[in-house]
């Protein structure tokens, strides 16, 4: 197993926020935050101090994890513009099929946090939080 170093987080919501909150405090250098609506990615990424887009073609593909923290609706038609092939992918959704990431990359998995999150509060993991990913 190799350790999680780098992630990118599409979506910028309550689930994204504080995922990426507790990564950037654990250490874990967040490398872009992606939205459909550019102001809502750049004030999550101001907070985690890491880059931001609207444009999918520039998530970057060297990321160890890329989280897709999107509403259920948007995951297929978000991940289909952009170029996975064997990135690690997991999303947040409690009702979305995770087998369905397979037509988009060969490395998919569920990240679903057991978790209520709102923006206004802290969404501390009271746990240490070790996220690594099986070599294939």
């Amino acid at each position: 197993m190799s350790s999680i170093k780098s992630v990118s987080i599409i979506g910028s919501g309550n689930v994204a926020t504080h995922l990426g909150e507790n990564l950037y405090a654990k250490g874990i250098s967040i490398d872009v935050i992606f939205n459909h609506k550019l102001e809502n990615a750049k004030k999550l990424a101001t907070r985690l101090k890491c880059d931001c887009t609207d444009d999918p073609l520039k998530i970057p593909a060297n990321s160890d994890l890329y989280i897709v923290a999107l509403k259920d609706n948007f995951i297929q038609s978000t991940l289909s513009k952009i170029n996975f092939t064997t990135q690690f992918v997991v999303h947040t959704s409690g009702s979305f099929d995770s087998s369905k990431l397979n037509q988009f990359t060969s490395k998919w998995g569920c990240f679903y946090p057991m978790q209520t999150f709102k923006k206004k509060t802290s969404g501390k993991f009271t746990r240490n939080l070790n996220i690594y990913r099986k070599q294939p």
